[in-house]
């Protein structure tokens, strides 16, 4: 695994990556990756049902999709069919009034760049955060539109639904 180095960027700044090519005065990161060794890496399937997104901020649930195996990589039917079901999905388990879907990303390991990869970019390999408070705020004026006002006034969460597929056997 891969973690940021300790103190390995400027003091005056926070950590940062930029996900676009950056201008000449600017350099992509500020900091030094740090491989870490000897991390133990459990099997969680066994405890799949302790998990609780209240205690442990993350969850692990089943969510049985009209797509098939081959229709996950085909984004219009990601947006159209999928994020509806897991706005459904996540509207009954959270008991939440409003759900919104904010995007659809397919990510492909190989040894591709986006443009020869369909498209589609690489998993993210190392620990990160994709969303700040403000960011939220955004996305929800962006989504809700005349409703955000109340939204962003009572308590809202933002989401990471993310859904591993492998080739069935």
């Amino acid at each position: 695994m891969v973690f940021l180095k300790r103190d390995s960027w400027p003091s005056n700044e926070k950590p940062y990556v930029l996900l676009y090519p950056p201008s000449d005065d600017l350099s992509q990161s500020n900091y030094t990756d740090e491989p870490v060794d000897d991390i133990p890496i459990h099997d969680m399937r066994p405890l799949i049902d302790e998990f609780s997104l209240d205690r442990e901020g993350f969850m692990v649930g089943k969510l049985d999709s009209r797509l098939s195996y081959t229709d996950f990589a085909n984004e219009t039917k990601l947006r159209s069919v999928y994020a509806d079901e897991v706005r459904r999905y996540l509207l009954n388990l959270l008991g939440a009034r409003p759900a919104y879907i904010h995007e659809c990303v397919i990510r492909q390991r190989g040894d591709r760049t986006p443009r020869e990869n369909n498209g589609h970019g690489q998993p993210v390999s190392y620990v990160h955060t994709d969303y700040t408070k403000q960011y939220v705020e955004k996305l929800i004026k962006q989504l809700a539109g005349e409703k955000a006002g109340l939204i962003t006034k009572s308590r809202f969460q933002m989401i990471k639904f993310v859904t591993y597929h492998f080739p069935p056997s």
